[in-house]
């Protein structure tokens, strides 16, 4: 057959794609050395979000206070930027070039409602044609003409870009009480190109919302919060043409929270995040009440618009607070996740870090799922003498050596991690050394932990910067794509990073 689907194993389409795709990742050089600098140093900058495309390139987005100079260019695609330079935060989107590691073009997409590092902010999606769709949560004036006008002072922006950063469409998408988390977002793409958005609706009265986005059908399921403040996961289905299709609630009797999601080819998305308290209608949280957060893991169906399964993890000892997921990376046989937990579970070879006269201690997990988001294994890294940071590590997989390289700082009194019988690298001295973990993929077994210096002199001066890794990706051969903002860090005044080098460099 020869149906025009991309994503269709017996369309004529798909392995025309697929050949392409392989010619491609083919011309990749694992040798490459080469960065890219945006930003002119004089003022706070965010690096969110870096998305390698079939293609090899590398579609990045960013909060930006000033006027972005790439290639000479003093302008967006599209748009510039809006505001006031120090003041207003615009969110930019750009691909840089595989090969070339050229910028080829960069975006703004207004002026957003929150001023947040938090990543969560302006999530992307590939299509199976190359196309992205970006979102965010925007207060400046309507740009261009969108499919649907922009109706309240803050309103949700979706755009999908061609290859070459025209905007194939533009909507916006309006809730009538403004109830959303401003820096919370996911975007999933599923087999027929239909968009998928996951944010956190805020209950703002005692009435849940049952409205919605204004733009679409009638909420299937409406929100059940009757408490001010309390989250629950939204989802809400784009057409690839950017029309509206359906939206529901994941009710919850507590906060639930969403930071991530990925596509099943089983016509299901996995989301990943933390839950205080059960779904409706649904049992398996250790502690159910609105103040125990443990990491939780959703899958939920594409066909019936329902939850299929959800996995908690963490303990039953209500000294224990704090749990949740925050990064993911993919791969065939499951997914790979990193977080932050305060408290054992599981049976794991790496054995959780406490220090013996307190009860609740934060260390990091990393986990991995089936495509069911069933746990197969998880593994904690965490020190007996004070808590891990509260900054997630970075992870990335990496499909040639099976293996998972984790990017995260040493604990904050200086010393290194402790229960650790692997070899140690690297002569990292005061606190926040960089970190990088390797672990092997197939049973979570940790195979060596590298230690770099951040700052010779402590605390820092301002002339001593701060590289702090937000997302890596594999470009080819175990050459790692890495996005970080280099900042001060007493004032987060920096710039953004890409950088790349060869794979025979990285510890």
């Amino acid at each position: 057959m020869s149906f025009n689907n991309p994503r269709d194993p017996f369309s004529k389409s798909y392995w025309e794609t697929w050949l392409w795709e392989e010619y491609l990742r083919g011309l990749c050089d694992s040798n490459i050395r080469a960065s890219i600098r945006l930003g002119s140093g004089n003022y706070k900058i965010y690096p969110y979000k870096l998305l390698k495309l079939k293609n090899g390139n590398f579609v990045v987005t960013a909060g930006v206070y000033e006027t972005i100079t790439w290639n000479g260019n003093n302008s967006g695609k599209n748009f510039s930027f809006s505001g006031t330079p120090g003041t207003n935060m615009n969110a930019i989107v750009f691909l840089v070039n595989g090969k070339s590691f050229q910028i080829e073009w960069l975006d703004y997409i207004g002026e957003t409602v929150n001023a947040s590092d938090n990543k969560e902010i302006a999530p992307i999606s590939e299509l199976s044609n190359g196309d992205v769709v970006v979102a965010t949560y925007i207060k400046s004036a309507e740009q261009g003409t969108p499919l649907s006008p922009k109706s309240n002072t803050n309103s949700l922006i979706l755009v999908r870009f061609d290859n070459k950063g025209g905007r194939i469409w533009s909507t916006y998408l309006d809730k009538i009480d403004n109830s959303i988390v401003e820096n919370r977002f996911a975007l999933v793409t599923d087999d027929v190109d239909n968009i998928h958005l996951f944010f956190n609706g805020r209950a703002i009265s005692m009435t849940p919302d049952t409205n919605g986005f204004g733009e679409f059908p009638t909420v299937e399921v409406a929100s059940q919060a009757t408490n001010a403040g309390m989250e629950e996961i939204g989802w809400a289905t784009i057409s690839p043409q950017g029309q509206p299709i359906r939206q529901r609630y994941l009710p919850s009797y507590g906060r639930v929270l969403v930071y991530n999601a990925t596509y099943s080819s089983d016509r299901s998305i996995l989301l990943f995040g933390a839950a205080d308290d059960n779904f409706v209608g649904n049992t398996g949280h250790p502690l159910p009440s609105y103040n125990y957060q443990r990491p939780l893991v959703t899958k939920i169906s594409l066909s019936n618009f329902s939850i299929l399964n959800k996995t908690y993890l963490g303990s039953f000892n209500t000294s224990h607070t704090i749990g949740v997921i925050y990064g993911i990376a993919p791969a065939t046989d499951g997914i790979y996740t990193s977080g932050i937990n305060a408290g054992d579970f599981g049976t794991s070879f790496h054995p959780f870090q406490l220090y013996p006269t307190t009860t609740s201690f934060r260390n990091n997990i990393f986990s991995k799922f089936d495509w069911n988001g069933n746990l197969i294994w998880n593994q904690f890294l965490g020190s007996t003498t004070i808590d891990s940071l509260e900054i997630p590590a970075i992870i990335s997989y990496l499909s040639e050596s099976n293996k998972i390289k984790a990017f995260t700082f040493s604990p904050e009194n200086g010393m290194q991690y402790t229960g650790l019988n692997i070899p140690t690298t690297g002569v990292g001295i005061n606190p926040y050394q960089r970190t990088t973990l390797n672990i092997d993929a197939s049973n979570g077994h940790y195979q060596s932990i590298h230690y770099e210096t951040s700052f010779y002199n402590y605390p820092p001066t301002a002339q001593e910067p701060t590289y702090n890794i937000i997302s890596v990706a594999e470009a080819c051969g175990g050459r790692l794509v890495r996005l970080q903002n280099v900042i001060d860090l007493s004032t987060e005044v920096g710039v953004l990073e890409i950088s790349t080098r060869p794979a025979s460099e990285e510890p």
